[in-house]
């Protein structure tokens, strides 16, 4: 051993190598030197170049838009993003052309970074590679009658199978930080409100279809599907990645996510959502073990109030279905099933102990009288357990509005 290191010893002291070290530590002098030049001549074309870029910049933008897009100052990042040519726009601000009436800005952001392609810009061409988009407040509004302040954007024309132009530009990458982003729909009387301080998101294009692993971490301030009876999972934090794809064809967003955080507990969830001028149905899945009291306290405040008159002990496996459309009034159809095995339940009167029963809440009880309140229902099946050590069973019993059912039958031990 010593005489390997004396070995090393005497190599690292040679002259060879401090010959070969110089030469490596000019090399590694070299690409620095050559990166600084590089920057410097980006920062040095950007200065001669800045009022042509600028107009290609909002050029980009206002040919895809109906509205005001407007930036107070702007200027080269050096060395950020390299080798991308990075620019930093400020106080940016985005509204559509009926601002006047409803007063809703759709972005106002303090800063976006726009990463744009070095060599297409050096052919006199804007190809945006990434948007970071940071401090800011996006609002998407839709009126009453159905006017929304996002159709800013103009919809895309159709090319024709031969047309040989250069594709439209796309944004393989978005980045989203300390973002504040309000879905306000008054036509489906819906709310959705986030504290986004996390976002990242890498696009596959495949013509006018993509995908992207997206991770996102936000506290949810409303997800209001009726406002009238709040909102689910209000003021608390979610983290996690999701698996988003779109199809042009069918214009639907599918959604899928597996051990998504949500306060303290782990979720799985698959979603789709129709984005068509004429279809506007959504569906979200959500699959759990969790505790009870968890579980409920995620949900609606007048779902929550039935469920709270109840606890479990122990987590149970929990699956809620949430199905609507995204632009009618009042209630999505709501269902939620438990599995409960060998737990403890407490009930307003007194506690089951060795407990097992299958339970489902749906506000879909009389089909024929729609999803709300008066209209919602708590299902026992199989109902077991033990009530003061007297053995309870229960094939089926249905708590209804101000009426119960039951169908009982005691056996003593």
């Amino acid at each position: 051993m010593q005489q390997t290191l004396l070995q090393i010893k005497t190599f690292l002291q040679s002259d060879s190598f401090k010959k070969y070290a110089k030469r490596f530590g000019f090399f590694v002098l070299g690409l620095i030197g050559i990166l600084l030049i590089a920057c410097g001549a980006l920062s040095i074309y950007f200065n001669q170049n800045k009022a042509e870029i600028i107009a290609k910049v909002n050029h980009k933008i206002n040919e895809n838009i109906n509205g005001k897009f407007h930036i107070t100052d702007f200027h080269y990042k050096f060395l950020t993003g390299f080798p991308n040519f990075t620019l930093a726009l400020k106080e940016v601000e985005i509204k559509d052309n009926q601002w006047q009436v409803h007063k809703h800005t759709l972005l106002k952001a303090k800063e976006i970074e726009a990463r744009l392609n070095i060599w297409s810009l050096l052919q006199k061409e804007i190809n945006i590679h990434k948007i970071l988009i940071n401090d800011a407040e996006i609002y998407i509004y839709k009126a009453e009658n159905g006017y929304s302040n996002v159709n800013i954007f103009k919809p895309k024309k159709k090319k024709p199978e031969t047309n040989t132009e250069k594709p439209e530009t796309t944004i393989d990458e978005v980045n989203l930080n300390n973002v504040h982003v309000i879905i306000d729909n008054h036509l489906g009387h819906k709310l959705f409100d986030f504290d986004v301080s996390n976002l990242d998101s890498k696009v596959d294009y495949d013509d006018e279809n993509w995908q992207t692993n997206l991770y996102l971490k936000t506290k949810i301030n409303s997800l209001a599907f009726n406002t009238v009876h709040g909102s689910f999972a209000k003021e608390k934090m979610l983290e996690g990645n999701f698996d988003i794809s779109y199809a042009e064809a069918s214009q639907k967003i599918d959604i899928k996510t597996q051990k998504l955080k949500i306060g303290s507990d782990d979720f799985d969830i698959a979603a789709f959502f129709n984005i068509g001028k004429n279809n506007s149905l959504f569906g979200i899945n959500i699959g759990t073990d969790i505790l009870w009291r968890n579980a409920s306290n995620l949900l609606s405040g007048n779902i929550s109030s039935k469920l709270n008159q109840f606890d479990l002990k122990k987590p149970i496996k929990v699956n809620c279905d949430i199905r609507g459309d995204l632009n009618a009034e009042g209630d999505p159809k709501i269902v939620v099933q438990a599995d409960i095995r060998n737990n403890e339940l407490t009930i307003p009167d007194g506690l089951f102990t060795n407990c097992s029963f299958k339970g489902i809440f749906t506000n879909n009880f009389k089909p024929q009288n729609g999803f709300n309140d008066p209209n919602s229902a708590i299902v026992l099946k199989n109902f077991k357990g033990d009530y003061a050590n007297i053995p309870l069973r229960i094939a089926q019993a249905t708590i209804w509005s101000c009426y119960i059912y039951w169908d009982i039958n005691f056996k003593t031990v």
